[in-house]
């Protein structure tokens, strides 16, 4: 996920280097604080890495299922499959007012 890094030649300064290249420089009040820094957020990107790797590796996924299932609903056939649907209430309604006239001119 990135790299901490602590200046060799400067006691307080330390440096966040992110996968994407860029670096983020600090500095702590003491050295001694710097160390804490240092260790802690090793620890951090040590066991939180994997943990924010496969959260961001599930969400591609899903974001790829959600493209898939779209591209499925606008397919050719899906919206032909649709259309026939709507064409069937609409004659499916006509069939209801004309059942209604043909039954009240029945007798």
């Amino acid at each position: 996920m990135c790299v901490v890094r602590a200046a060799a030649k400067e006691p307080r300064l330390f440096s966040l280097v992110l996968t994407d290249g860029r670096t983020l420089d600090f500095e702590a009040s003491s050295p001694a604080l710097r160390g804490e820094w240092v260790d802690r957020l090793r620890g951090l990107v040590t066991h939180a890495g994997p943990f924010v790797q496969y959260h961001m590796d599930f969400a591609q996924y899903k974001v790829h299922e959600l493209i898939q299932k779209e591209k499925q609903r606008l397919s050719i056939d899906n919206v032909r499959r649709v259309m026939s649907q709507g064409k069937q209430a609409e004659r499916a309604s006509k069939n209801v007012v004309t059942n209604k006239i043909r039954d009240k001119y029945k007798r």
